[in-house]
């Protein structure tokens, strides 16, 4: 994932990580943000996270939420 996050920032595109399931919602926050913290990718505006607003579950860190 980071080679194609990579790939979009040396052509000047967009990469977005669409959400859209809750069950994997944990998994999509965990990608989005070992994404913006590389060091490859810094001061590339980008990324993106798509998150649905009408997501029924709230996730915790500790997964307690579920």
């Amino acid at each position: 994932m980071v080679a194609l996050a990579e790939q979009a920032k040396s052509f000047d595109l967009n990469f977005t990580i669409d959400a859209e399931e809750a069950d994997r919602l944990e998994l999509s926050l965990d990608l989005f943000q070992l994404l913006a913290q590389d060091s490859k990718l810094a001061g590339w505006d980008g990324l993106g996270l798509a998150v649905q607003a009408y997501q029924k579950h709230r996730p915790t860190r500790s997964g307690a939420g579920r």
